[in-house]
């Protein structure tokens, strides 16, 4: 599994391809002449699949790796996920996990990458297009949800013994 590092420069060089997406002048204009009446429908399904990418990345960043038995037991043999054994979970851990801070980080960035577009030519800032970011970063989180419960029993890379995603 690749460490913290090397994750988190994926997270930010697609950052950067997103950034570098939204920083051309007047692209709305040149797809329309290739793409005519689905202009609209595809670079819409594109905000949708950057920003489900982009979850997906922040959430794989911030995952921690389950311990195994043998280091479980050189810390003490204490139960690091106690949800699983039906404990109850304060709502400050859920608040925190890693899922819902990908998420509010991935439409934090959307918001920031729409307002970035209102100072490029050619290009418009609206919020709708925050919305349909926002499906995006839901559709991630759907799919992750989705990929534990499949998965529930193998090794992850996003697994952090949290199955509630």
């Amino acid at each position: 599994m690749p460490g913290r590092l090397v994750r988190w420069l994926c997270v930010v060089a697609w950052m950067v391809v997103i950034f570098a997406f939204s920083h051309q002048a007047y692209s709305g204009k040149v797809t329309e002449k290739y793409l005519g009446g689905m202009n609209v429908p595809v670079r819409k399904m594109g905000h949708v699949t950057e920003f489900m990418i982009l979850f997906l990345l922040v959430r794989w960043a911030l995952a921690v790796p389950k311990l195994s038995r043998e280091d479980r037991g050189i810390i003490g043999g204490t139960a690091i996920n106690t949800a699983q054994r039906g404990a109850t979970v304060s709502p400050t851990k859920v608040f925190l996990s890693p899922s819902v801070i990908a998420f509010v980080f991935a439409i934090s960035y959307a918001a920031t990458d729409e307002w970035h577009q209102s100072f490029v030519p050619g290009r418009s800032s609206n919020w709708t297009d925050v919305a349909v970011d926002a499906s995006g970063v839901s559709v991630g989180a759907i799919l992750l949800v989705i990929a534990l419960r499949l998965r529930k029993n193998t090794a992850n890379p996003f697994e952090d013994g949290n199955d509630e995603g």
